[in-house]
């Protein structure tokens, strides 16, 4: 899958439920689509097969979210009304991977849902980096947009409030999916990783992450020009694994930290343990000093979609993050060098 431009989508104002409209006026037919892809994958990869299950799950979490943020609620509620797409319907959209971890133990995952996602944070002698891959079945590719919001760029797909990206203030933040054993009813992360880029420091984003009401497993890297952690959640447990900004740092889709590890599952066919390997021995011999060179570094261990396989786990965008010059690098689908120097894939906040 070749990389593309990533489209921009402006969100003006500060009224949670104008840009929740803006938002879902802006891509109505797309978001009907996603939102319907995601659901079919939910009765294909999980144990809820019938529609209607996975909606009524879905529907449970619409007061989580309300309760934990009341702006973040509205913003996708307003999604919902002007894209005339349910509130269930956006929750599997946005909350995909946590819901489909609601049944602890699961072992035989399909291969085209193994998950991806792959973190590099560089200090860097011009100042830290912190970028990523979003690693996610292939139908979800066409998708992928950057919102400018509130004082960030974030990177997401339609209809999603948002996935990772860095805010005016420097605070940037990078994820990778963890497959808990010990999933619950949780807040859709969406919105914690929106919430997490509001704050002013990586300090203030790091204890949103520690106290919030997690549903599933997700590791959390968050930076700023002075602080960088990296944090492993479960469903019922949180554990801050890297708290030093003064050195490279790589995750991808299994727990580093022993203890955390009893908390989760490696999917079937995961390449997880090869890409960490790959980073960890490979990457550190590389020039990792610019934005530039840490969006290459993704190309190899990122993953292409064969034909007749569109739901395939593939790399569906690159992004990263320069974090003193407030200012992101991405693109859809996966890093190329071509695209980098002949393409404005640069955006400043």
């Amino acid at each position: 899958m070749n990389a593309h431009i990533l489209p921009i989508l402006e969100l003006h104002g500060d009224k949670a439920k104008s840009l929740g409209h803006q938002h879902g006026e802006s891509f109505r037919e797309q978001i009907a689509e996603i939102a319907e892809i995601r659901l079919e994958r939910m009765c294909s990869v999980s144990k809820f097969k019938r529609s209607k299950d996975v909606l009524t799950l879905a529907e449970q979490h619409v007061p989580i979210l309300r309760a934990f943020d009341g702006d973040l609620y509205t913003e996708l509620l307003g999604i919902s009304e002007a894209s005339n797409i349910s509130m269930a319907r956006l929750v599997v959209l946005n909350h995909y991977t946590d819901l489909r971890d609601l049944e602890p133990g699961v072992k035989a995952i399909k291969q085209q849902d193994s998950g991806g996602c792959s973190i590099i944070y560089s200090p860097g002698p011009q100042g830290p980096i912190l970028g990523q891959t979003w690693d996610i079945h292939a139908s979800a590719q066409p998708y992928v947009l950057m919102l400018k919001v509130r004082g960030a760029l974030v990177f997401s797909i339609m209809g999603c409030l948002g996935m990772t990206g860095i805010n005016q203030y420097g605070v940037a933040i990078a994820i990778n999916n963890l497959s808990s054993i010990d999933a619950k009813m949780g807040v859709v992360w969406p919105a914690l990783v929106r919430k997490a880029l509001s704050h002013k420091t990586a300090v203030m984003a790091k204890q949103e992450i520690i106290n919030a009401p997690n549903g599933s497993g997700r590791h959390y890297a968050i930076a700023d020009e002075h602080n960088f952690f990296g944090i492993e959640t479960s469903g019922t447990k949180k554990k801050i694994i890297c708290d030093r900004a003064d050195q490279l740092y790589f995750h991808t889709n299994h727990c580093l930290d022993p203890e955390m590890r009893k908390t989760h599952i490696i999917r079937k066919d995961s390449n997880t343990l090869w890409r960490f390997e790959y980073l960890d021995q490979v990457s550190r011999q590389q020039d990792l000093s610019s934005p530039e060179q840490v969006f290459l570094a993704f190309k190899p261990i990122s993953m292409t979609i064969e034909h007749g396989r569109p739901h395939q786990t593939t790399t569906c965008g690159t992004i990263v993050m320069d974090i003193k010059g407030h200012r992101l690098i991405g693109c859809r689908g996966i890093a190329d060098e071509s695209f980098l120097h002949n393409q404005a894939l640069s955006m400043a906040i």
